[in-house]
């Protein structure tokens, strides 16, 4: 065979359409025969508008607008929005909102990495272990159904409280929905470290070192999976998260391994907090009356890719005056050209679905 053969550089489009750009992240790729050369991201295909939106609507009807940042776990960003317009106001919410909020918000949280694991399995060949965890996705997903009325946009939470209480029915379904999630999840993690063709895939592919997530201002499971010490509800504990024994998963290499293994491990963290909640959720009202003063503020929560930040500017009437979201996407679409540099396109598709990149909150 003559090794000699030379290959013409060439350009290519991959995306928005592309089922692995999640339809709202452009690549321009240059190739050499499967080897990517070099990769620029472009973002702004979704169009969303979200935050110049909120300027046109009143405080509560911002809340179904911040169910379509992340799409795939919609009760963290309402959660997180209406946190930061009770902090402008100082309104505290009755306990046991609090706790509902912390028990829908986990529940999110698992779906979330759920579809992220399962989206990296599926694009290394791992069909069962992918089916087994999408099978545990859409219990939970049935169950914001009968809980909240609505499968995916849950619509549960308002400023000064919660629009609805959990009924019994719901929570009496939990405990063995959990106990199935913490079986699949550990089979699956079984089957990862058995999985030759897993490893090869994934094992020191795409790194973010420490201090580039530092730079980037990467925070979530890929900053810990890169062993960043930073979870929004240890270092600026917010509701009840401090009451509740729970630990910080980290890794070590930052590579794509390691950031399917820490969703995985955090999985099983969302569970025990959820037992917990479920065990001191305490009776009472779950909403408060509210008015909302003038001034601004900053106020964060951890979403299930990271930090998710709202900037509330209000000047006393009944919408923001300006409303600025930090999306833990965005870094992620930035820093995803660096990490691609010398992996051909397969490769690249999985380090793509291990960063987990959302579009609708890249695209505010």
């Amino acid at each position: 065979m003559d090794k000699s053969i030379k290959t013409e550089p060439m350009s290519l489009s991959f995306g928005p359409l592309h089922p692995a750009t999640r339809s709202g992240l452009r690549l321009a790729l240059e190739l050499e025969g499967e080897r990517i050369s070099s990769a620029r991201s472009e973002i702004g295909f979704c169009h969303r508008g979200v935050e110049k939106e909120a300027e046109a609507r009143d405080w509560a009807q911002i809340v179904p607008l911040m169910s379509r940042l992340n799409y795939y776990s919609p009760p963290i960003a309402e959660a997180g929005y209406c946190m930061a317009v009770e902090a402008l106001s100082n309104i505290e919410i009755p306990d046991r909102a609090a706790w509902l909020r912390m028990l829908y918000s986990e529940l999110s949280r698992i779906a979330d990495h759920l579809i992220a694991v399962s989206d990296v399995l599926i694009h290394c060949g791992m069909i069962d272990a992918t089916q087994q965890l999408m099978e545990e996705r859409e219990s939970i997903v049935r169950w914001f159904g009968k809980s909240c009325g609505s499968r995916i946009m849950s619509n549960v939470f308002t400023v000064g409280g919660c629009v609805r209480d959990l009924s019994n029915d719901a929570r009496k379904l939990l405990p063995k929905r959990l106990k199935e999630i913490t079986r699949a999840t550990a089979t699956v993690r079984n089957l990862i470290k058995e999985n030759r063709l897993f490893a090869d895939r994934t094992h020191n592919m795409g790194v973010i070192s420490l201090e580039d997530a530092c730079a980037w201002g990467i925070t979530g499971p890929n900053a810990r999976a890169s062993g960043m010490e930073y979870d929004v509800r240890r270092a600026n504990p917010y509701y009840f998260y401090n009451d509740l024994e729970w630990n910080v998963v980290l890794g070590e290499n930052g590579d794509t391994y390691d950031r399917v293994i820490v969703r995985l491990e955090e999985i099983s963290q969302s569970v025990h907090i959820i037992e917990q909640i479920l065990d001191r959720i305490p009776r009472g009202p779950i909403h408060t009356e509210s008015k909302i003063e003038d001034g601004s503020v900053y106020s964060s929560t951890e979403a299930a890719n990271g930090e998710l930040g709202f900037l509330v500017v209000s000047d006393g009437s009944n919408k923001p005056y300006r409303l600025h979201i930090r999306a833990p996407s965005f870094p992620l679409a930035q820093i995803y050209p660096n990490l691609i540099n010398g992996l051909n396109i397969g490769d690249a598709i999985v380090v793509l679905s291990s960063l987990h990149v959302v579009a609708g909150e890249v695209d505010r």
